[in-house]
């Protein structure tokens, strides 16, 4: 039956739609994670589970594509670009001085690159 069938064109646009949907996502939770108070570890940590949970996704939709893990890691890279402009909205809409909007950034910063090692691990168990 025909319409059971996906044509490459509609399986890659179908991909680069889930992509980009679980990117949003991704950034939802993590400004989510930037706005819940520091004190409240708990909720930190389950955000920091939730952002985890799509960047193991996306590691290993984008293994299973035979995407490189250099270009894997080149994509995750560009798209904290978005994430780390909001940041500076963020401190717009608290009215933030120059050291809370430092620490701001270094808790983003951080946690991304916690979340890039745990997308390079697993992208590499995703790739066998």
């Amino acid at each position: 039956d025909a319409a059971r069938h996906t044509s490459p064109a509609s399986s890659d646009l179908d991909a680069r739609e889930a992509h980009r949907q679980a990117g949003r996502r991704l950034i939802d939770v993590l400004l989510s994670y930037l706005d819940h108070p520091s004190t409240d570890l708990a909720g930190r940590q389950e955000l920091e589970a939730q952002a985890i949970a799509i960047v193991d996704e996306q590691a290993a939709r984008l293994a299973a594509v035979d995407t490189s893990l250099t270009e894997s890691v080149a994509r995750f890279v560009t798209a904290r670009q978005p994430f780390l402009a909001e940041i500076a909205g963020l401190g717009r809409r608290r009215s933030l001085d120059a050291a809370p909007l430092a620490r701001l950034y270094e808790d983003a910063t951080a946690l991304l690159d916690r979340l890039l090692l745990r997308f390079i691990a697993a992208h590499q168990r995703a790739d066998g």
